[in-house]
């Protein structure tokens, strides 16, 4: 490829990309890997897991790899590009491999019965620190072309069973230089006689635009990524929209089954919260099995999400707050219960999929803490059965 143009933007992995995983394990294991969606220094950590892996048994060229302590992630490309990494550790010499697949169907299989590509293998004897860039030394081979719309594996691998930590410095590099990723505004409308339907993405707190990372899912005219602050189409008579919003810094913000109409112009506003110590943020469209703190399936790739990036900003430790709503009543010992079962359910998800536990609390707020003292809708009262996590 020629002409690369570096480009250090965030980027998003979702199930927009015909690409589903399993939600089974943490990310120490295939079917538990991370979606890497930024194009920037991440803090991860080793789970520490003991024993050894077969995982990789096919693999002749792999037979030295029996490590069990994994951290996997993927990566699939917005557009045509290069992937260059650095990842570093003190305690622990690291490996590094790179898999690509014959399709997206039954990933990890394909890797477990050795019938995925091995693209890149780094097993330096000293790797402390290793990765993918031009200057190639023991420790270093050759960034990976990607093309628009493929998905790569990566695994990295510590030479111990402990709990540890790494960075991740992961770069994307766009290779088109007319490809378009900071812009404030950006106008697909076609009909200027037709209703408009607009996307704005805000600061929380400030309400200036904020140019931020956008998928955007349903109907095919809306389909594809964006980078921008505001965005503007002709209104469709009718549709189902998901959006996956991001921005470095920001919590994620996610949204599915958006009614659309073209009978009139429409606003999608998306605000975006800053993340600091003290900020706290709902955990949107989480639901629960009515009466009961069983998470509801289709609550699932939401916590996954959430895992994501709590896995990908390791330093931050945070509660998990439990609300529920019961009108006219202050605050019931069973109202009580059920907010404090609600936050360690959510808890255990999190702790199962490989978040630390030291990292997290879980409290229930019963009934004490309405968003809606007074709730004028079904919708207020929604709002006030929530789980929410505050960043300590």
């Amino acid at each position: 490829m020629r002409n690369i143009k570096p480009i250090y933007v965030l980027f998003i992995l979702i199930s927009f990309f015909s690409f589903t995983q399993k939600d089974e394990g943490d990310y120490s294991v295939c079917d538990g890997m991370l979606n890497i969606f930024r194009t920037q220094k991440f803090d991860i950590q080793f789970l520490g897991n003991k024993g050894a892996s077969t995982t990789f048994s096919e693999y002749p060229a792999l037979e030295k790899i029996t490590s069990g302590n994994q951290i996997w992630f993927s990566f699939i490309a917005p557009a045509d590009g290069l992937i260059s990494l650095d990842i570093e550790s003190k305690d622990a010499n690291l490996s590094l491999l790179v898999f690509d697949t014959l399709n997206r169907e039954d990933v990890c299989q394909q890797i477990k019965t050795g019938n995925a590509e091995i693209i890149r293998m780094l097993t330096p004897k000293e790797g402390h620190k290793i990765g993918l860039n031009y200057n190639v030394t023991d420790n270093y081979m050759y960034p990976v072309e990607i093309y628009k719309g493929h998905l790569l594996y990566f695994v990295i691998i510590a030479d111990n069973d402990k709990r540890i930590s790494a960075s991740l410095d992961f770069k994307f590099e766009i290779a088109d230089e007319n490809y378009t990723v900071e812009t404030k505004e950006m106008d697909f409308k076609r009909d200027r006689t037709a209703p408009t339907f607009k996307i704005k993405i805000i600061d929380k707190e400030t309400k200036e635009p904020l140019i931020s990372s956008l998928v955007l899912k349903g109907p095919k005219r809306y389909e594809g990524y964006y980078r921008a602050s505001e965005i503007t189409f002709d209104a469709i008579r009718s549709g189902k929209l998901e959006f996956y919003c991001e921005h470095d810094g920001y919590f994620q913000n996610d949204s599915v089954g958006i009614s659309l109409t073209g009978s009139e112009d429409k606003l999608l506003l998306i605000e975006m919260d800053p993340v600091r110590s003290g900020k706290s943020v709902q955990i949107e469209e989480l639901e629960f099995e009515p009466g009961t703190s069983q998470i509801l399936e289709i609550s699932k790739p939401k916590l996954r999400r959430l895992r994501d990036f709590l896995a990908l900003n390791s330093s931050l430790n945070f509660e998990i707050q439990g609300h529920v709503y019961q009108p006219g009543e202050e605050n019931s010992l069973a109202g009580q219960k059920m907010s404090e079962a609600r936050a360690k359910r959510v808890m255990k998800y999190l702790v199962d999929n490989g978040i630390d536990k030291k990292r997290m609390t879980a409290v229930g707020y019963g009934n004490t803490r309405p968003i809606y003292v007074y709730p004028k809708s079904a919708s207020e009262e929604q709002a006030n059965r929530r789980v929410e996590i505050l960043i300590k």
